[in-house]
């Protein structure tokens, strides 16, 4: 169901539209729930670079992308990795969202 969104929202929307981004983030979370993290890592890596290219580094949007490469990267025991990614996403959000805001605690 999201891959099928994903690939309506790019030949209607095009690939760097918020919305396609949308569905390609859909994607790597499904992905990551069917236990297929090398697929959902390389998902959710091409929503980082769309969504930093449309929205911005710091955007919550890319922030959660960001979150969603280190948790693949977690789950394939790749945990240096992993904590890197995690790191950077708190860092954007207590820039952006501030240090006390839910989703950076």
């Amino acid at each position: 169901m999201h891959h099928q969104a994903m690939e309506g929202r790019e030949k209607t929307l095009r690939a760097k539209h918020k919305d396609t981004l949308w569905s390609i983030y859909r994607v790597g979370w499904a992905l990551y729930k069917q236990e297929k993290y090398i697929d959902a890592e390389k998902i959710h890596r091409r929503a980082i670079e769309g969504r930093e290219k449309t929205l911005r580094a710091e955007h919550k949007d890319t922030l959660w992308s960001i979150y969603g490469v280190g948790w693949a990267l977690y789950k394939q025991g790749k945990y240096i990795d992993a904590e890197e990614m995690h790191r950077q996403a708190i860092e954007g959000r207590e820039k952006t969202l501030r240090a006390e805001y839910k989703d950076t605690l």
